[in-house]
């Protein structure tokens, strides 16, 4: 599918992967994508869920500068980087996708397609 990130399941069970739409989103906007799994064997299953989330990260740089006398009439002059970062959670949305009554799922391949609403009030990029 477009834009799509697959990777092996727990004890080599099948694939499990998520197409998206569009990789780029916005406050107030719906998230579309599907969800697709490929099964070798039988797996025990109640519910097929997504989490989706969003992070902001932040790096300050700055520089000082410290000049100091050599002792000598001289003076010796330092520069000193710094840094800080910060990193907050801003969402976590968990998406019912599918409920599995019997509480299992076959072998073979499955898709599910799935839409959520980004919150509002999102800082943009």
């Amino acid at each position: 599918g477009p834009n799509a990130h697959v990777q092996d399941m727990g004890g080599s069970a099948g694939k499990l992967g998520i197409g998206l739409e569009r990789e780029t989103m916005y406050s107030g906007t719906p998230i579309n994508g599907i969800v697709y799994l490929q099964l070798e064997k039988e797996v025990q299953a109640d519910a097929l869920q997504v989490e989706i989330g969003g992070n902001e990260k932040s790096h300050v740089h700055w520089v000082t500068t410290t000049t100091h006398s050599d002792g000598r009439g001289g003076s010796q002059t330092t520069t000193h980087h710094h840094h800080a970062y910060a990193k907050r959670a801003l969402f976590r949305v968990v998406v019912p996708i599918h409920g599995f009554k019997e509480g299992r799922l076959l072998p073979g391949r499955y898709e599910f397609p799935f839409s959520a609403l980004l919150p509002r009030g999102l800082p943009t990029t």
